[in-house]
């Protein structure tokens, strides 16, 4: 017991002491000694916190006061006047001693969640601008307050940003300065401050106003709302490029006056509503931008006008409709950027080009070059209806997010962008407007995967994009373009394009797709180059099936559908052709999976590659005419006049050749060909094969519409063609090699009314052409084996068995040549070398060695052997008289323009022959007359021919004069007998009536008179 009396005694004694050297240590520290400051600084010298003036007293057992305070904070000078801190209950010696006891980092978490309250009148934060520069330091700065924000009320604080560390000590005034009002944070969490220069009467820069409760921070929920004024950004911009901070300047080019993009200012005022839950760190902005503007006042005041549409979703409440309304969402894995819909539109005149290009530093060169090419574009092409002016005419660019545009971001590192409808519509001049020309893009997602850099968005690996777009060009008023030499226009043009395009990052792959409801649509077409002109109603451009590009990695892939193309209506003046087509429908061939590699060289890329279509080429009523003068003045003759003409054509692409087939239809007339072409570095190669089998009087009705045919050819039968062609070039060198073998068979008709049967024909020909710089050499078709046949042919006597052999030589008529052929239209010169022979009137005729020219004279010899009188008489029968016997004789034929003639032609019967004149009422009545012919007649009623000479001679209008020198006697008179008969006639008419008999008979009877 007296132990215990000892123990408390002492233990009193004890807390006395203590209690003692405690006050006793206050009472020194109130005076603070000179000492403590040292002390202090190296205390925190590991926090960076360093103190240079400390004045301090305890106000109360809840309130510490600093009248001065001075400090350096991580290389920046704190100085803070009449500084109050208050704790949320009385500090006691216990709770002194125990918070003493804790760690250093509990200490200052408990100090910071005791604090009640942070006041003081007015600061002054100097901040060199090295504090401010990029740095690769990742040592973090240590903040004292921890825990529950205590009340805050801060009076004036001046933001001062210096040159260099010790230009607070050298120059007070120099460097930058911001200040911000009073800073005020109740107790309910209401918040209120301003941001403004320290210029005198400056306006506010930001204004902060909001709820940011201080108590219960777990669950808190921080409210703020801000404005910013553009203008007064820009004018601390210039105050900061004003205060000499270059290491500011030079690390951040963005904050220099001269900065390229310096010339862009925003205009308006930017207000926003922020809301941050403390727990998980979810922040909810919504941002207004008033009156959206951008402004180059350095290129001639061009402005980039911000439309925006901010009731049309509800992204942010209370903004106006024009203005620009965006709205940002946070959590702690993913943030999301809404923007409400908007319209972008730049537009610039000349004068604001031209101060752009001098901006962005383009040469002179260029800047000439680009004028003159506008200046050629507004003098070439004329929208109709639409007048353009060099002084003031526009171009720019109208962009449309009517649905607005949504960024996301994930916590990986990801940015997904979503923008479900854009449209572009350029500005040129005073051609289009926003409904004319259009680019839309729908359904685009874009994404940025992680990690995302500025390396990986350079080698586009983390990028990914995709849209369905949609080209559209509508000009109903049409478009003229004029050259020089040429010119174009259309009165009205449709086009509607769509697809898909995509880009993926990590595998390098683009992809663009074209669907099969693009449309090309242009009416009322004209070309002009010079004096020919081209033009069509109507042009129609569709696909059958979506056409795809694909790259990757330099490579390339391609797949294109077939194409449909319609033209209607066309007329072309080709001087001295007129052209005309009803309608013209061409197919173009589809091509899968091309596949290239832009790195290597494109031509042996393409002989690998394997590729296999179907073209086609339809033209209804094509008409082709050709102005030619004549005597008459000028007429035009029909060159080509077909009511179809038709090209299917099967193409197959393997090894680096082409192989075709091909069927042509020319009317009614079909057409078979194969080629072979195969392309080589300096030249090329073609082999054809063509066919044709068709009844002659379809080739006829052709021919008739499209030659210089004459009526007077009649034709049935079959006709066909088998041809060869090898075409090839190399260098400069072309040469062209042409087999053909014509063959006419079972034919029969007429020419000019004279029937022939059993007609064929058959030839072998060639035809070479070999061109080069130095010579234009073209050789004539030479045809060495002609073979023609006819069992019959009746020019006025019956002939058959006629067989024409031989060959021939044609020169092909050139492009200006008036005289044709008249046999074979379309050669300027023809020559057939020929041996021909017939059987006649149980002879021969034969025609041999003849150089017939069919254009120039020909000359030759027609052998008559053994001809029957009797059958000649038979096949033209007579009452009047009657003939036996045989004759030979030499003709000597001169052939020109389609005419024959006959000079010193003989005659000669064979040795015996009768000669008979019959009863008829005509000589009854010369006897009766006449009475002295009664002895002459009947000497001629059976005369016994020894010998008959003729001679014959027959210009080329048929006009023949006869001679005939007749010896004999007569029936039962010893006495001979010479008679000459003399006649002329038409001997083509003559043959031509068949009336050879009684014409003879006429005139021996007016020869006896």
């Amino acid at each position: 017991m007296r132990r215990l009396k000892r123990t408390l005694v002492w233990f009193s004694a004890s807390i006395l002491i203590v209690l003692a050297l405690l006050c006793a240590l206050l009472g020194y520290l109130w005076q603070q000694p000179a000492w403590l400051v040292p002390q202090l600084n190296q205390y925190l010298a590991p926090y960076q916190l360093q103190f240079s003036q400390l004045q301090w007293r305890i106000a109360n057992n809840r309130t510490l006061e600093f009248p001065a305070l001075t400090f350096s904070y991580a290389g920046n000078q704190l100085s803070f006047e009449q500084v109050s801190l208050s704790l949320k209950q009385p500090l006691t010696l216990t709770q002194l001693w125990d918070w003493y006891q804790l760690p250093s980092a509990q200490r200052y978490q408990q100090l910071s969640q005791a604090m009640a309250a942070i006041r003081y009148q007015s600061a002054t934060v100097s901040v060199p601008v090295t504090q401010l520069l990029p740095s690769d330091s990742t040592e973090p700065l240590w903040l004292p307050l921890v825990g529950d924000i205590p009340e805050l009320d801060f009076g004036v604080t001046q933001i001062k940003l210096l040159p260099d560390a010790n230009a607070a000590d050298q120059n007070a005034n120099s460097g930058f300065a911001l200040q911000l009002s009073r800073l005020q944070l109740a107790k309910d969490g209401e918040f209120h401050t301003e941001l403004s220069s320290n210029h005198v009467d400056s306006p506010p820069l930001l204004r902060l106003d909001g709820e940011l409760p201080t108590a219960d921070l777990a669950n808190a929920i921080w409210q703020l709302e801000t404005k910013l004024s553009f203008n007064t950004l820009y004018q601390l911009q210039q105050q900061l490029n004003d205060a000499g901070l270059q290491p500011l300047v030079a690390a951040y080019p963005w904050l220099a006056s001269n900065w390229p993009l310096a010339s862009m200012q925003a205009g308006g005022e930017l207000s926003a509503k922020l809301q941050l839950t403390i727990k998980n760190g979810a922040l909810d902005a919504a941002v207004c931008w008033r009156d959206p503007v951008v402004r180059f006042p350095d290129a001639e005041n061009s402005s980039l006008l911000l439309t925006g549409n901010s009731t049309a979703a509800q992204v942010v409440d209370n903004c106006p409709t024009q203005a620009l309304a965006m709205r940002y969402q946070a959590t702690d894995n993913q943030s999301r950027l809404t923007l409400a819909p908007l319209q972008l539109a730049l537009l610039l005149t000349s004068q604001q080009r031209q101060a752009w290009s001098q901006l962005l530093a383009v040469s002179d060169d260029t800047q000439r070059q680009l004028s003159n090419t506008l200046k050629r574009l507004q003098q070439q092409v004329h929208i109709n209806d639409a007048s353009v002016s060099e002084s003031d005419a526009e171009l720019g660019l109208t962009v449309d997010l009517n649905q607005g545009l949504t960024l996301n971001t994930f916590d990986a590192g990801e940015l997904r962008a979503t923008i479900p409808a854009l449209k572009l519509s350029p500005r040129v001049f005073d051609w289009f407007n926003q409904q004319q020309l259009q680019l839309k893009l729908t359904n685009t997602e874009l994404a940025l995967a992680a990690p995302f850099s500025a390396e990986a968005l350079t080698t586009q690996a983390a990028l990914a994009f995709s849209s369905d777009w949609q080209l559209l060009l509508a000009l109903p008023q049409g478009i003229r373009v004029d050259d020089a030499n040429w010119s174009a226009s259309s009165r009205a043009a449709n086009i509607a394009l769509a697809g898909e395009v995509k880009w993926t990052g990590d595998n390098q792959q683009a992809s663009l797709t074209l669907s099969p409801a693009a449309q090309v649509t242009l009416a009322q077409l004209t070309a002009k180059v010079g004096d020919k002109q081209l033009s069509a109603n109507n042009f129609n451009a569709s696909q059958r099936q979506q056409a795809t590009v694909l790259w990757q990695n330099g490579k390339l892939s391609v797949s294109l559908p077939a194409t449909d193309n319609q033209l209607r209506q066309i007329t072309g003046e080709l001087p001295p052709y007129q052209l005309s087509v009803n309608q013209l429908d061409v197919g173009l061939p589809a091509l899968q999976n091309i596949s290239l590699d832009t790195r290597q060289p494109l031509w042996p890329q393409l002989q690998q590659q394997t590729a296999k279509g179907q073209f086609s080429v339809s033209a209804s009523q094509p008409h082709l005419a050709q102005r030619k003068q004549t005597r008459l003045g000028m007429q035009q003759q029909s060159l080509i006049n077909l009511r179809t003409l038709q090209l299917l054509q099967q193409l197959d692409w393997q090894h680096g050749q082409l192989h075709s087939v091909e069927q042509w239809q020319v009317d009614d007339v079909t057409l078979h060909s194969q080629h072979h072409f195969s392309p080589s570095a300096d030249g090329y190669q073609i082999n054809a094969d063509w066919q044709l089998q068709t009844p002659l009087a379809t080739l006829q009705q052709i021919a008739a519409k499209n030659m210089q045919w004459q009526p007077d050819w009649q034709l049935n039968g079959i006709s066909s063609l088998s041809a060869k062609v090898a075409l090839q070039q190399r260098a400069q060198q072309l040469t062209l090699d042409v087999t053909m073998q014509p063959k006419l068979s079972d034919a029969n008709g007429h020419y000019q009314q004279m029937p022939f049967s059993g007609l064929s024909l058959q030839a072998a020909c060639r035809y070479q052409l070999s061109v080069t710089p130095a010579n234009v050499d073209t050789s004539q078709i030479g045809c060495q084996q002609v073979s023609l046949h006819a069992d019959s042919f009746n020019p006025g006597i019956a002939l058959s068995q006629i067989d024409i052999n031989g060959s021939g030589d044609f020169t092909p008529s050139a492009p200006a040549e008036i005289r044709d052929s008249w046999l074979l239209p379309g050669f300027s010169a023809a020559v057939l070398q020929l041996d021909a022979s017939a059987q006649a009137l149980n002879g021969t005729m034969t025609i041999p060695d003849f150089n017939f020219d069919l254009n120039g004279q020909s000359s030759g010899y027609l052998l008559v052997r053994g001809m029957d009188i009797e059958q000649l008489l038979q096949q033209h029968p007579q009452q009047s008289i009657s003939a036996t016997g045989v004759f030979d004789g030499v003709l000597p034929l001169t052939i020109a323009d389609r005419k024959v003639a006959i000079t010193g032609g003989h005659l000669a019967a064979r040795y015996p022959g009768v000669i008979e004149v019959h009863n008829t009422p005509a000589i009854a009545q010369m006897r009766a007359n006449q009475a002295y012919l009664d002895y002459v007649l009947d000497f001629l009623q059976q005369l016994q021919y020894e010998e008959i000479l003729g001679q014959l001679d027959m210009a080329d209008s048929g006009d023949a004069h006869i001679q005939l020198s007749i010896k004999g006697h007569g029936q039962g008179i010893e006495r001979p007998v010479h008679l000459n008969y003399s006649h002329e006639e038409n001997l083509l008419q003559l043959l031509q009536s068949l009336t050879i008999g009684e014409k003879l008979q006429t005139g021996l009877e007016a020869s006896m008179q």
